[in-house]
């Protein structure tokens, strides 16, 4: 996972599982065709990262651990969006978005696309001066907002990458997995590298006695190996996601493809 401050000096951090930064942004395109062909959700990648902040609204977009946009709610709202505030009136793009709170729900009840509410956002992006206009359905006007150059304020924030996480699980197993935190009479995972090397036992069930996870913004891997603990191909997992029970105990989960 990651985090970063906001120019308000808001701490934003997308640990928390569901939480209510990320929005999952798609290109109408590609959602239009995820929807007719019925596409699993865990097989289906939001075209753009975009986090919000919740105290001032700013919106950014990152590409390569960085941040490459940075966005402002104008005080400008419209009723009808037929053409920008630049004048333009045909070079758009057309998005629709969910939170990761609202994906989050769905996805609790539906595993395909179309199996999903119609979004209740959408988006038109301006390809000329990159203001974007922000359609709520439940809304009755338009929210304009307009990009920041935030390089006059300060360099473009680095996010801070945090450690890669390296998930070992024994060849042929499927099923469950859970890394249950906190678990004091256990083994401590150090990190070595930037990297958390964490070895699934046959059973599933990985109990340790690191407090919380400390995940990182670069993408897990995760891999089968042998008897020796040689890594032999790369897993597909699907579903993971880090969760605090109520009693406080923290376990990350994930479900290895069979």
């Amino acid at each position: 996972m990651a985090h970063f401050r906001c120019n308000c000096g808001e701490l934003l951090g997308n640990s928390a599982v569901p939480n209510d930064v990320e929005i999952c942004v798609f290109k109408n395109e590609t959602w239009i065709n995820a929807v007719k062909n019925h596409t699993e959700m865990i097989f289906l990648d939001e075209d753009y990262d975009i986090w919000n902040c919740p105290l001032c609204r700013r919106v950014y977009s990152f590409k390569t651990n960085k941040v490459d946009k940075m966005f402002s709610l104008a005080e400008a709202r419209i009723d009808h969006f037929t053409s920008c505030l630049c004048g333009e009136r045909t070079n758009f793009a057309h998005y629709v978005a969910y939170t990761d709170r609202e994906m989050d729900q769905y996805t609790s009840d539906a595993d395909t696309a179309n199996g999903l509410p119609n979004a209740p956002r959408e988006l038109w992006s301006c390809n000329i001066c990159n203001r974007f206009f922000l359609k709520e359905t439940q809304g009755t006007s338009i929210q304009v907002y307009h990009e920041i150059d935030f390089n006059q304020d300060y360099e473009a924030m680095m996010v801070d990458a945090g450690p890669q996480c390296i998930y070992l699980i024994p060849d042929g197993f499927a099923g469950p997995v859970e890394i249950i935190y906190g678990q004091e009479s256990h083994q401590y995972i150090k990190m070595v590298d930037d990297q958390y090397v964490f070895e699934i036992p046959v059973t599933g069930v990985l109990k340790i006695s690191n407090k919380e996870p400390d995940n990182g913004y670069v993408e897990n891997e995760y891999y089968f190996i042998d008897c020796n603990g040689n890594r032999i191909t790369r897993a597909e997992v699907s579903n993971h996601i880090i969760q605090e029970e109520g009693n406080g105990t923290i376990k990350e989960k994930f479900t290895v493809m069979s």
